[in-house]
Formats: structure tokens, C-alpha cells, sequence
């Protein structure tokens, strides 16, 4: 998918995170009605709001998966 999960985790420089991210937030905005002032009631905004999603780093982590922890099978590409 070519998702960022190493320097600059967080920036908003990775196509492909920014458009992960921002497909959940129109979702969120489209389909349970998450607008300002509506459901969405705060005053000074979030980054965090645009840009929050990012890969996992798993031949460079020193835990296991986050999908074999949660049970998944380790060959399963998740």
C-alpha cells in the first residue's frame, strides 16, 4: 500500500496515509454526520483530525505484530 511507518510518521507528506485518513474522515463526516458544530463540537480543531493513519514497522519492531496479537495468523499480510 506503501504506507509510511518510519521517519516523519506523523507529517502529512505520504500520499497514501493522507488519503487513508482522509477517506475515514469524510466517512465520519458523510455517513454519521460529524460536522463543526453538530456532532463535531470543538472549538479550536485537530490536526489530528486530517491526518492519523500510518503503517507498522514489523521487521524493525521489537514486538510481534499488532494482527498476531490480536490473533491473526503471522502469514496472513494484513
Amino acid at each position: 500500500m506503501g504506507l509510511n511507518c518510519t521517519d516523519n510518521l506523523l507529517s502529512p507528506g505520504n500520499r497514501a496515509n493522507s488519503t487513508i485518513a482522509r477517506a475515514i474522515r469524510l466517512i465520519l463526516i458523510n455517513v454519521f454526520e460529524q460536522r463543526p458544530g453538530l456532532l463535531d463540537r470543538g472549538c479550536m480543531g485537530s490536526p489530528s483530525k486530517h491526518n492519523l493513519c500510518f503503517g507498522e514497522d514489523e521487521e524493525n519492531s521489537p514486538w510481534e505484530a499488532f494482527h498476531v496479537s490480536k490473533g491473526f495468523s503471522p502469514e496472513i499480510p494484513l
